[in-house]
């Protein structure tokens, strides 16, 4: 009796543990991916981080930054570009489909486009 109380209660802790763990590795990862995402939108949260990364001294940080700066604002615009293209080939996609469809694949066609997060607003 008592071995089966005690493999119960392990295996409910086990079961519990694996829950709670399924469900907070979504989340964790959820918070990497929106660090990181806010951090390449902001170019002065990518310079601290690539500053922090490398270990720049105070004198360092006034040579290199000037740089950084430079290089940040170019890639952002590359990013945002891209995003635009992106963007408008996928348009171009679905038109492409949509005389193809039937009226019920129209519907989900549309509801799946509008479900579709607009992008995240720059971080300033």
């Amino acid at each position: 009796m008592r071995i089966s109380k005690t493999i119960l209660i392990v295996v409910s802790m086990l079961i519990t543990g694996f829950t709670i763990g399924f469900f907070t590795a979504g989340r964790m990862a959820r918070m990497r991916i929106d660090k990181h995402r806010n951090m390449m939108q902001n170019i002065s949260l990518e310079k601290q981080f690539i500053a922090e990364k490398i270990d720049l001294s105070k004198s360092q940080e006034a040579e290199v930054f000037p740089i950084l700066d430079s290089m940040l604002t170019l890639q952002k615009a590359i990013r945002q570009e891209h995003h635009n293209e992106m963007k408008n080939k996928r348009k171009i996609m679905f038109e492409s489909i949509r005389p193809h469809l039937t009226p019920d694949q129209l519907k989900n066609l549309r509801q799946f486009t509008r479900k579709q997060r607009p992008p995240q607003p720059p971080v300033h």
